[in-house]
């Protein structure tokens, strides 16, 4: 049986979280930049709570992957944690309802683009 040693393991579970939490710094200087362009605020640290209070209920998702079965909670906390990003566009970066979607909409693109990068970086520099 091929198993993964709990320290590769852990480590490599360790390198994923930090890197994703610098994506979140990184997404955050992103968006205060994307802000302005829908009449929003460009305020890197209103961007940086709005980034870290929506994605919180998506990390503490990740822990329910541990066990199969409470699986489908991961999905239910990461669809919650993009209602709290869609109601917190206004209130926390003070871009307009009217102008909302397509913010969210280039948003999402920046960050699925982050994290691509982000993917590819481990993939590259991760153990082989």
């Amino acid at each position: 049986s091929s198993s993964v040693p709990f320290l590769a393991s852990f480590l490599s579970y360790l390198a994923s979280f930090s890197l994703g939490l610098a994506m979140i710094f990184l997404v955050a200087g992103l968006v205060s930049k994307i802000a302005p362009r829908f009449q929003g605020a460009a305020n890197v640290d209103s961007a940086f709570r709005w980034l870290a209070f929506s994605s919180t209920a998506t990390y503490l998702g990740g822990f329910f992957l541990i066990v199969p079965k409470a699986a489908p909670l991961s999905l239910l906390l990461a669809v919650y944690g993009a209602a709290i990003a869609w109601c917190g566009i206004t209130p926390m970066l003070n871009v307009g309802k009217e102008r909302r979607l397509m913010f969210a909409l280039t948003t999402t693109l920046a960050v699925a683009a982050f994290f691509g990068v982000g993917i590819l970086l481990l993939w590259a520099f991760g153990s082989r």
